[in-house]
């Protein structure tokens, strides 16, 4: 299982962002899968997860797809880098399978 986020992120009208990326998996993960993110900019955090929806392998592994979903920024995040980490955990329940860090564009929503 392998992910990353999508380069740039954008910000919505209303203070949100929206979140994506790839999801890639191989033999033997999960079917389906959750998502947790976090945002660090200018010593602000913003953190959001899928909630209760879950992104599956559209087939047989190794296969690829998306995963994506909006969360509130509470004003929080403005254009420019930002510091993030994503975590991914099966959907069924269980620990985490895979995480990672990365540094974001984010851009005002065109």
């Amino acid at each position: 299982m392998k992910s990353n986020f999508n380069k740039p992120l954008f910000l919505k009208a209303g203070d949100s962002l929206h979140a994506r990326g790839p999801l890639e998996w191989q033999p033997g993960d999960p079917p389906a899968v959750r998502v947790k993110v976090e945002f660090t900019q200018g010593g602000q955090k913003v953190s959001g997860d899928c909630g209760n929806a879950s992104f599956a392998c559209p087939g047989n592994p190794p296969c690829t797809s998306e995963w994506s979903f909006d969360l509130d920024t509470h004003g929080k995040l403005q254009p420019g880098d930002a510091e993030a980490w994503g975590e991914i955990s099966p959907a069924a329940g269980g620990s985490k399978i895979y995480k990672w860090p990365d540094k974001v564009p984010l851009q005002a929503e065109p």
